[in-house]
């Protein structure tokens, strides 16, 4: 049930009284972070990420590393569809925008009067122009043009609440945009590290290919002269098999690799480049990673913004939802301008204009309104909930690349250590074998332990700069690039 009045100086009187208090003002949730607070696994002061951070991928000092990086940001399609959702926010924003104007609209008419009556009959009103022929009166062509004009008043803020929602909306999509890009760099960076270990391990598998096939020549020759058994033949093709196995495992996850990063960049699959003959470096970040405060993260973290956005916005949308609780008041008008007559030399011409004021309360819903205002209520307690594990998780995960980079660089000097007593076990196990000082199962088992110790530390420098991405990825910096969908 509506009423309404038509009496524009009652109406703006009530509006001009029933002004409301604004919202407060939004403040962010305290979730306990003050600027002294540092993470229990930094290793020394806390540090702010510099300019060279926001391309974090080039410190690497691996041109293939940052061309396929730069490339996945470039042709992403999730990267290109976050533009286009900030695309639509901004529409979104511009059109809550114009809510708050007034709409202007324009119309034209034209008519023909006809009468139809008897033979010399003259129809119509005093002062109207009119000709009869044959028992029908034509009074002339009508022809009018207008402008009308509505403007709501927004007398409870309404609408600039909901304008505040869609700038934090819009600002959110912008952040969920900044999100992508560092989870697309992210995931190119660590795909090419897996593709340099796939690489790496194939070489490494290669050059004992060629050690098993030394030794088997080796053995053959000891086996016909009657020096060594048969079953060291047997023992030594075996291995050499197992090898060879492993050779060609590591080919087929390096080509997937390559394909990953093909449909990561947004092209076909393809993987056509060849396994490497020189060597397959994996990359290691050249300096540290920046670690700042945990309490920067709230600004540094494009998921921590947006949580925040989307807070912002769902208080918003509480003040969108009480003020549809009271009336609203709108400002219709009108200018019509009509001239009658035309074609019978006798122009009548009127302007005609009009303003009023409408003021429409619902006086029973059954509640729809108020249940409103509760679920805006809720979605913004959700809202609040969201940002705080958004906040904690992100807490999590540099503590965790923290702990993670620490370990892993002190594992990678014992595995560098290992590897390279391994090589030396493994001299020295071949040349007593030779000289028959040793048996083939020293040998054999030397060779296992360095094939091992060789991969294992292959694995821990993949490991490493897995580490060093991770961390880039936990404390949130990226290049913003163009805001805008790429063409």
């Amino acid at each position: 049930m509506k009423t309404a009045c038509k009496f524009i100086v009652p109406a703006l009187l009530l509006a001009g009284c029933a002004a409301v208090q604004p919202p407060p003002p939004y403040q962010r949730p305290d979730l306990g972070l003050t600027p002294a607070d540092t993470f229990a696994a930094a290793p020394g002061e806390p540090t702010q990420p510099t300019s060279a951070d926001l391309l974090w991928w080039r410190r690497f000092d691996d041109p293939a590393m940052t061309q396929w990086v730069e490339q996945a940001l470039a042709g992403n399609l999730e990267v290109a569809a976050a533009f286009e959702r900030v695309e639509q926010a901004q529409a979104l924003l511009r059109r809550a925008s114009a809510e708050r104007g007034p709409v202007l609209g324009a119309r034209g008419q034209i008519g023909v009067n006809r009468r139809s009556g008897g033979a010399g009959r003259t129809s119509g009103t005093s002062g109207s122009a009119g000709t009869t022929t044959g028992g029908v009166q034509t009074n002339g062509a009508t022809a009018g043009a207008g402008l009308s004009i509505e403007w709501n008043a927004d007398l409870w803020g309404g609408l600039r609440q909901a304008e505040a929602s869609a700038a934090a909306s819009l600002l959110r999509s912008e952040d969920l945009a900044q999100a992508a890009r560092l989870a697309t760099a992210g995931t190119a960076a660590r795909g090419y590290i897996e593709w340099r270990e796939a690489q790496n391990e194939w070489q490494v598998l290669e050059q004992t290919l060629r050690l098993r096939e030394d030794m088997v020549r080796l053995v053959r020759v000891r086996v016909d002269v009657g020096l060594s058994p048969a079953i060291d033949l047997t023992r030594a093709q075996a291995d050499l098999a197992a090898v060879q196995a492993e050779r060609d495992a590591a080919a087929g996850r390096a080509r997937q690799a390559e394909v990953a990063l093909h449909v990561l960049a947004g092209r076909r699959p393809s993987a056509t480049t060849p396994l490497p003959q020189a060597d397959a470096r994996i990359p290691d970040l050249a300096g540290v990673v920046p670690v700042p405060r945990p309490v920067d993260l709230l600004r540094l973290r494009p998921d921590v913004r947006a949580a925040e956005r989307a807070l912002i916005a769902a208080y918003a949308d509480v003040g969108v939802a009480r003020a549809a609780l009271y009336p609203t008041l709108r400002l219709p008008g009108d200018l019509l301008v009509t001239a009658a007559g035309l074609g019978t030399g006798s122009i009548v011409q009127s302007v005609t204009a009009s303003l009023g004021a409408i003021l429409d309360a619902t006086l029973i819903d059954g509640g729809r309104r108020a249940a409103d205002v509760d679920a805006a209520r809720s979605r913004a307690r959700e809202a609040a909930l969201v940002y705080e594990r958004t906040v904690l998780e992100a807490l999590e995960q540099v503590e965790s690349a923290l702990i993670a980079r620490e370990t892993i660089t002190s594992e990678l000097q014992a595995r560098r250590a290992a590897a390279e007593t391994a090589t030396q076990a493994l001299e020295q196990a071949r040349a007593m074998y030779t000289e028959g000082l040793a048996g083939f199962a020293d040998v054999l088992e030397a060779q296992r332990t360095w094939l091992a110790n060789r991969l294992e530390f292959t694995r821990g420098e993949a490991a490493a700069a897995r580490a060093a991405i991770a961390s880039f990825e936990a404390i949130g910096v990226v290049d913003p690039g163009q805001m805008r969908a790429p063409a």
